[in-house]
């Protein structure tokens, strides 16, 4: 099923800053004001010199200005520039003081029922295919597509259903919003769901088979059809089966090119830090390569990630500064936390997640019971503890995690 949507079908209302306009909601009649609403995709007018966000506790948020530059600074931290078209991500509850005039994108998802995906997607007069399982939300920010044979222009939008493939073709710039809504168990049966609701989630068992460590901190996902690997390392055999290869950053047993080179393929995609885009393109060589900062999100391959800032704060090896990361990779409705080199930091403990790979061989990262500490504080399902037995730490670390580990979270040895 598709929609094509017009200002005619938008709804236009005031908040403290400006003026907000929504563009869909679900459920369809869901209301904004009453906070009963699963996702939201909306476009607001910033038009104070300072302003303070609509706190939205039960939500994550995706935003991006469409014109104009912002300032943004979550609950009194570190500012954070946001150019157009630039996807930042953030908790709704979070105290969140905008400085700067602008016209914005925003996705509300509701926590722990619905994740997604928003990215820029820059067409041009060669036809893209977009397919995506769950609700898909396609805004011509700027420019006049066709989509799916509806021709689109600025300021237009096509909601989309069910697995059928969009086609797409520019001169245009087009914001795609990928979103999932994970079935409640408790409420209604599968048959009683609407559509958008009726994904199959993995369970813990399935999402564990799926996850493999080849060493240190070297992962491997089988995500359906999709084999991604993070930071590949001292690998024995070659497969050259990688679709999606994600990098933290570029210390030699985290970009290794003789790895890359066995897991790679002519069709690899590779995601890396911004600041490590010299490493990152000299393996990627000529090969798709998308370059990311500490909270941004995006999906490639129809892959949802989250890059999430990675470092010590007190330690030389891994500095704030760098822009490093670990990942939130959403594989069959599932968050897979994969936290790179880093200790306990602020970032890291406002992390959502249903399987945790934490470092915990010390000196470099956390040892166990600081990562210990951490992922009793995350409550995920379960847990991989990693980086550890080899480059740094000791065997023996997994005993000590996993005997600090509350015992309601699984811990699981892959190293």
């Amino acid at each position: 099923m598709i929609w094509k949507l017009t200002q005619e079908d938008y709804k236009t209302s005031e908040w403290s800053g400006g003026t907000t306009t929504q563009i869909a909601i679900y459920p369809p009649d869901a209301l904004y004001a009453e906070r009963d609403f699963l996702w939201r995709v909306s476009s607001a007018r910033v038009e104070l010199e300072e302003s303070d966000f609509t706190a939205l506790p039960d939500y994550e948020r995706l935003i991006c200005t469409l014109e104009g530059e912002i300032e943004l600074t979550h609950n009194r931290g570190a500012a954070l520039r946001l150019k157009p078209f630039r996807v930042h991500s953030f908790s709704g509850a979070d105290a969140t003081h905008c400085r700067g005039r602008c016209r914005d994108f925003n996705l509300m998802l509701r926590r722990d029922r619905v994740t997604g995906s928003l990215e820029l997607l820059k067409l041009g007069e060669a036809p893209m295919s977009v397919r995506w399982s769950g609700p898909l939300v396609l805004y011509c920010a700027a420019g006049v597509c066709q989509a799916a044979g509806e021709p689109l222009k600025a300021g237009e939008s096509l909601l989309a259903e069910g697995e059928e493939a969009v086609e797409l073709t520019g001169p245009a710039a087009v914001l795609c919003c990928k979103i999932q809504v994970i079935p409640n168990e408790s409420n209604e049966s599968t048959e009683r769901r609407h559509p958008m609701e009726q994904q199959r989630i993995l369970s813990l068992e399935e999402l564990l088979e799926r996850v493999q460590i080849n060493t240190h901190s070297s992962v491997r996902i089988q995500a359906g059809e999709r084999v991604l690997y993070v930071d590949p390392f001292r690998l024995e055999e070659a497969p050259h089966d990688g679709d999606l290869i994600f990098f933290t950053h570029d210390h030699f047993d985290h970009l290794s090119p003789e790895d890359v080179e066995k897991v790679s393929k002519p069709g690899s995609v590779f995601v890396a830090p911004a600041t490590a885009k010299k490493a990152a393109a000299a393996v990627a060589a000529g090969r798709r390569l998308t370059l990311v900062e500490p909270g941004e999100r995006g999906s490639l391959l129809d892959i949802p990630f989250e890059a999430v800032a990675a470092y010590n704060p007190a330690k030389h090896f891994h500095p704030k500064a760098n822009g490093w990361v670990g990942y939130v990779l959403t594989v069959g409705g599932r968050r897979i936390y994969i936290a790179g080199d880093t200790d306990r930091t602020p970032e890291a403990e406002a992390v959502r997640c249903d399987l945790a790979l934490l470092p915990i061989g010390g000196k470099y990262t956390m040892d166990p019971e600081q990562a210990a500490g951490l992922v009793n504080l995350l409550k995920p399902q379960a847990v991989i503890p990693f980086h550890y037995g080899s480059v740094a730490g000791s065997p023996k670390d997994f005993d000590r995690f996993a005997a600090l580990v509350d015992p309601a979270i699984r811990v699981c040895r892959k190293v």
